[in-house]
């Protein structure tokens, strides 16, 4: 497994790096703007983001033994924490939990990301 999820935390890290070139220059109104998605601004979406992140990171703890599985009250309680960011917070909170997220996949050993799968 470990040269296939290589090869896709590569992806996530290209992927990654994309998204914060696009968000840090955003202004204010720009972030506080409608999305693409017709219910979500750009922050909302970007809090999904942020969001999805710690949650993967719960559950690859979890996988790794390091931790519970982590249900949906524990997803709950991240997703009150980032509702109730400022537009901008969400925004800059996004690309630093999804920096974590990948961060922390990067580091993981051949042998983890076996246990992890």
């Amino acid at each position: 497994m470990g040269s296939d999820a290589r090869a896709s935390i590569a992806a996530l890290r290209h992927s990654h790096d994309r998204l914060t070139g696009l968000v840090q220059p955003l202004t204010p109104d720009e972030v506080s703007a409608q999305s693409y998605c017709s219910d979500w601004t750009v922050a909302q979406v970007l809090s999904h983001l942020g969001s999805g992140a710690e949650i993967s990171l719960l559950m690859l703890r979890a996988a790794l033994g390091e931790g519970e599985p982590a249900g949906q009250e524990a997803f709950q309680a991240i997703w009150d924490v980032w509702n109730a960011k400022s537009p901008d917070e969400q925004a800059a909170d996004a690309v630093a939990a999804d920096e974590q997220h990948v961060r922390t996949l990067e580091q993981l050993t051949d042998e983890q990301l076996d246990r992890a799968r």
